[in-house]
């Protein structure tokens, strides 16, 4: 994979593009030392940054990876040891660790263990730990064994908790010339400020839905389907390339089916159940929730301008889900609209206030009283 086969954000890879040349053709260091990809989740952060790492060690010393070269091959593989991962350093439990009960005695079994909704194994995959950056900072003075570069990778970097952080910043103000660190965060209000304050910020936006559209027709998927996946990965590369058409289809039909009981009166416990829940979830937990909650609006969303669509004009063309033209078919006279109109408004004004930190069982209520008002 080159620079030009990550879709979307082209003004960046132009950015990086012409530092390459520019070392190569200088002699010396242009990309800055400690970079930051920030911007919309899964919008091709962790893909770029491998392709840097890949450009810096290069055999061939051009503005973007080979791909055939030893070392080009190696970072594919995952296998460089220049380029670290450090959420995949060994954990060791060191004094302080033991002493904060930050992380789990050796041997200790933490299967179905529970910390606020979400298993002690889950979180201790996520989290990073201070002996962790320690072992990165060690590395990272010493000279790289084969590249040209030290390649230091730090994903999803919001999740470091403050000790962790505060570690690194020496490192990351003064790093030796041979090295190289990438932070990912789509979330930068989460970092301290004196992380943000050494790194050059690089912002992502989403990819645009065509260019996922061509990504899931390049990975077999039939138009319809790569339209209807690239609808629902919203801007996120790297959903594109993993999804599952099969999982596309139930999330497609479980949203449909909420919709329908919503807007038909069946049944709105199970949504209010389900996006009305009390409680104070993890971190991680409230995460993945923020996530269902905003793909299912976005869902709402396009199927109440179906609604809108075909209550106002009594055409089809231009559905954005063609496949569930009957069902919208027979909502249609029942809502009417003017009943379309306020759905399409009420979503609108939920999906604008997600990042607000609204209380979301109050929005879920909210919405559901307007939709089936």
């Amino acid at each position: 994979m080159a620079f030009a086969d990550i879709p979307g954000n082209d003004k960046i890879k132009d950015i990086l593009r012409s530092a390459l040349r520019r070392e190569r053709k200088e002699g010396r260091a242009v990309v800055l030392p400690t970079l930051l990809l920030a911007g919309a989740e899964g919008a091709g952060q962790r893909e770029i940054a491998l392709e840097l790492a890949k450009a810096l060690n290069c055999e061939t010393k051009g503005d973007d990876a080979c791909d055939a070269c030893d070392s080009c091959r190696k970072i594919d593989a995952g296998v460089h040891p220049d380029v670290i991962d450090i959420k995949q350093l060994p954990r060791k439990k060191d004094k302080d660790e033991a002493e904060n009960g930050s992380e789990p005695a050796d041997g200790e079994d933490v299967e179905g263990a529970e910390t606020n909704g979400e298993t002690e194994a889950e979180n201790i995959s996520e989290k990073f730990y201070v002996n962790q950056v320690r072992e990165a900072i060690k590395l990272a003075y010493l000279k790289p064994m084969i590249g040209r570069k030290r390649f230091f990778l730090i994903d999803d970097a919001s999740r470091m908790d403050p000790p962790v952080a505060n570690a690194l910043l020496k490192i990351l103000e003064e790093p030796p010339d041979y090295v190289q660190f990438i932070l990912i965060a789509s979330n930068v209000d989460l970092l301290l400020p004196t992380i943000v304050s050494r790194c050059q910020t690089l912002t992502f936006a989403p990819v645009p839905y065509d260019d996922l559209a061509a990504v899931l027709r390049g990975r077999g998927f039939e138009e319809a389907d790569a339209r209807a996946g690239a609808r629902l990965a919203r801007g996120n590369y790297r959903k594109a390339r993993t999804m599952d058409w099969e999982d596309v289809r139930a999330e497609r039909e479980e949203a449909w089916r909420l919709f329908r009981a919503i807007v038909g009166g069946d049944n709105g416990a199970e949504f209010l159940r389900l996006f009305g829940a009390a409680g104070k979830p993890s971190r991680k937990k409230k995460e993945e929730q923020n996530r269902e909650w905003k793909a299912r609006l976005a869902s709402f969303s396009e199927l109440s301008r179906d609604l809108l669509l075909i209550a106002e004009t009594g055409r089809t063309a231009g559905l954005f889900n063609p496949d569930f033209e009957d069902g919208l078919r027979e909502l249609a006279p029942a809502v009417g609209y003017g009943r379309a109109l306020r759905m399409v408004r009420a979503v609108d004004s939920a999906i604008a206030s997600v990042d607000e930190n609204l209380n979301r069982r109050l929005q879920a209520s909210v919405l559901f009283a307007r939709m089936t008002g």
